[in-house]
């Protein structure tokens, strides 16, 4: 027997170590997975408030707005969810690595395999109608992630939260011909001089529009604006809109192709009874 057999039955002799029974080797390894699975959904989650932050920013807003490129990435790069997403994948690779042949895989590897499942899948989460009852589950999975700066977790509200560098938006609460009062996101009531501004064609300034205003801050409750746009709410509301535009292109086209057929319909049949006509009289 060789002295390194020797010693290992010795400190098993010593520390009365047991082996592990089969059920609990398939607990744990379960567990393990079943870990790591969870933590790559949650990271498809984070991946997709990412892009859905990164789609809802108005990028050309903050050229508008006069912002330098550092500014619109700190403010418009979700870093909060990036953080989430790095700390979710770091996760989901520890307790991979910890299954019963997690340990043959190189670190690299699996968290290569493990971010394109999160992107693509955070991806597919936000195209689709998971998209926003997703975003609402994590949002109140941490509850105080929306009074995140907005460096960390930008949001279209909050991009629009910003009068002292240029940008304001809320609900028109009174208007005129050269200002309107506008309620923004914190309840606070603005007055929008905008009779040098530009407005829209598709913005109205009546009460209750939502709009959003590109100008400069006077004082503490003045706001003075170069332009007011329409609020949008989403990329997707825009992309539903051209859906319907394309259908009701369609279905007029349609209307107008079988109002043409109808036409050619009652043009045969008169045709057809002046035949009939002239056939009646060259007998007679």
């Amino acid at each position: 027997m060789s002295a390194l057999t020797q010693k290992t039955l010795q400190e098993i002799t010593e520390k009365n170590i047991q082996p592990i029974s089969r059920w609990k080797i398939n607990a744990r390894n379960g567990i393990y997975w079943s870990g790591a699975l969870l933590l790559v959904v949650f990271s498809a989650l984070a991946t997709a408030v990412s892009f859905h932050a990164i789609f809802e920013i108005d990028w050309e807003a903050y050229q508008k707005a006069h912002f330098s490129w550092i500014e619109m990435l700190l403010s418009g790069v979700p870093i909060f969810s990036l953080l989430l997403l790095a700390s979710f994948l770091w996760g989901s690779v520890f307790f991979l690595q910890h299954t019963r042949r997690g340990y043959r895989y190189p670190m690299g590897v699996l968290f290569g395999v493990f971010f394109f499942s999160s992107v693509s899948l955070g991806y597919f989460i936000e195209e689709s109608p998971l998209n926003d009852p997703a975003e609402r589950f994590l949002l109140q999975s941490l509850p105080h992630i929306q009074q995140l700066p907005v460096s960390l977790f930008p949001t279209t509200k909050q991009q629009w939260s910003q009068p002292a560098k240029g940008l304001l938006g809320g609900v028109v609460v009174q208007s005129d011909e050269k200002s309107i009062q506008l309620l923004d996101s914190t309840q606070k009531i603005w007055t929008v001089e905008y009779s040098e501004a530009e407005v829209s064609d598709d913005t109205k300034l009546q009460i209750d529009d939502e709009v959003k205003v590109i100008g400069s801050q006077s004082d503490e409750d003045t706001f003075h604006a170069t332009e007011i746009r329409k609020w949008e709410n989403s990329h997707r509301q825009e992309e539903d809109s051209d859906e319907e535009h394309v259908k009701s292109e369609g279905s007029s086209e349609k209307s107008r192709d079988d109002s043409q057929e109808e036409d050619d319909h009652e043009e045969k049949q008169d045709e057809h009874e002046q035949d009939d006509h002239e056939e009646d009289e060259t007998d007679s």
